[in-house]
């Protein structure tokens, strides 16, 4: 009997609930924070931040504006570049199609979000690691998993925060040359089920910038995408960056990553490594291994719809 200490923190805003589960110890989940589903932003917009595509038909590169601004393609509701943006983030933008900005609703190609998180999760203690997301499906390269949602603070507002990198993620603004322009995404006070995942060394998830709601150029969201297939019962991580644990190392000796990747960036001491170029070979081993995984899932699939699968 698996020890739910609460059925759903995110309170039935996804479309499934998210069970917190702790089977390790008596630690509960840090509830000092309230559960959001967009960014909580005292910005005003303009109509001009309002204004999206004015595509009356089907929306298709050379003629719909969304389209044409984005570097990211998306194909049968999925990024279809995903693996290029891994370890870009300040390469890439989407615009997708805004369901109250754009004359095409959003019903067209050019939509990558759900109205709700719809992905089958877990948040679970796990040893030595805290917290942490399982996925509970199969999640395909190039799938949207979640926005990393709170409040949208200003470099000064954030910086007058006590520890304001702890939890939060700065987003550059790319449309501008004053240095240090952009804001902080800090979920301490607000947040979603992001504000919950782990970084590993071999993360599943990489960042990317998006458009949805609105086209205010200094407010980009920040979004999780697949880059890799993802099995269920693994834990959706990402990586946290080599300032973030620059920073942390700094301020405690005893300060590990405890991701186990086998090159890990930051190890526990003795922790055994593997060389470079075998930790490549084992990573694309692995995700080689995790897509076959997934190509026979949708094979049974078939079969079981077809009526040529037994499932006894």
């Amino acid at each position: 009997m698996r020890n739910i200490i609460d059925p759903d923190i995110a309170e039935g805003t996804t479309e499934f609930p998210i069970p917190v589960i702790n089977d390790v110890d008596e630690e509960e989940v840090d509830t000092r924070f309230k559960y959001v589903v967009a960014n909580v932003d005292d910005i005003e917009y303009s109509l001009e931040d309002l204004t999206g595509c004015d595509c009356e038909g089907e929306c298709v590169p050379g003629s719909c504006a969304c389209i044409d601004a984005s570097n990211i393609e998306i194909e049968d509701y999925r990024i279809k570049n995903a693996s290029e943006l891994h370890n870009r983030f300040e390469k890439y933008e989407l615009y997708e199609c805004g369901r109250d900005i754009c004359k095409c609703k959003g019903k067209c190609r050019n939509r990558l979000t759900p109205d709700k998180f719809n992905i089958k999760v877990e948040l679970v203690k796990q040893k030595d690691k805290g917290f942490g997301v399982l996925s509970k499906q199969f999640i395909e390269t190039g799938t949207f998993v979640a926005e990393f949602v709170g409040e949208l603070l200003f470099v000064i507002e954030a910086n007058i925060r006590q520890n304001p990198s702890e939890y939060s993620f700065f987003v550059s603004n790319l449309h501008t040359f004053k240095k240090n322009s952009g804001h902080y995404v800090d979920p301490t006070r607000f947040g979603n089920i992001a504000r919950f995942f782990n970084h590993s060394c071999l993360p599943n998830l990489t960042p990317f910038r998006y458009y949805s709601n609105h086209r205010r150029l200094d407010r980009v969201s920040m979004g999780f995408v697949a880059w890799r297939t993802i099995v269920p019962g693994a834990e959706i991580t990402i990586d946290y960056g080599s300032k973030w644990w620059t920073t942390n190392v700094k301020q405690s000796h005893n300060f590990f990553c405890r991701c186990e990747w086998d090159y890990c960036g930051y190890p526990p001491p003795g922790a055994p490594q593997l060389t470079i170029e075998e930790s490549k070979k084992k990573a694309v081993q692995i995700i080689k291994d995790d897509l076959e995984k997934l190509m026979l899932y949708k094979k049974l699939c078939r079969k079981h719809l077809t009526g040529t699968f037994n499932l006894k």
